[in-house]
């Protein structure tokens, strides 16, 4: 099963892209099945899409879940997809990740190039439907062995990629222009208010 969690954002997650893709991976031999839940409006119009596109009942579309429910769910699943056009480090693929799920994603996502780099998963080459089920059946073709490492590995990706510690040396970094030291920011002598 190929799964998405989130935000049902249609336009700025790309779940469009997700269900034209998982249609064409389906009518071009595929087996796999496609779960979406999450939060937003647009529970009828991707039901309606699938529908139109002849998988409807190939797939299913709920509400959100929390917490220990929506981990029973997603522990059901193969691979998280997340063919985003624009998103930078999407929390839901964080979560997919520490779960164990591998992910599919695109580089809207802003976590293609870690991903790739720790064989956590598998590129959506470019924002199309055919795309994505060209990603599909790459997926669908995986031996249990290599699934367990991309596992592993998108586990340890997420793990990497979420380290707050890291994050806040590269916000310091980039905003400061300067490694952390002490327990001061650099500015802390000046005050602009006299």
């Amino acid at each position: 099963t190929f799964g998405f969690f989130g935000r049902l954002a249609i336009e700025h997650k790309g779940l469009d892209l997700l269900i034209e893709g998982f249609a064409r991976y389906r009518h071009s031999g595929g087996k796999g099945r496609l779960a979406l839940f999450g939060s937003g409006q647009t529970h009828q119009q991707l039901a309606e899409m699938c529908a139109a596109l002849g998988i409807a009942d190939m797939c299913t579309i709920e509400g959100p879940r929390f917490g220990q429910d929506k981990v029973q769910a997603a522990s059901r699943w193969d691979f998280y997809v997340a063919p985003s056009r624009f998103d930078h480090m999407p929390l839901a693929l964080m979560e997919a990740g520490l779960m164990g799920l591998p992910l599919i994603l695109s580089e809207g996502t802003g976590l293609l190039g870690q991903v790739e780099a720790g064989g956590a998963g598998l590129a959506i080459a470019g924002l199309s439907a055919q795309s994505v089920a060209e990603a599909m059946h790459a997926a669908e073709a995986i031996d249990p062995a290599q699934w367990r490492t991309l596992s592993r590995n998108a586990y340890r990706v997420a793990l990497a990629t979420g380290d707050w510690t890291t994050i806040a040396a590269s916000l310091r970094d980039l905003y400061c222009g300067a490694p952390i030291t002490g327990d001061q920011p650099p500015r802390a002598s000046h005050h602009a208010m006299h």
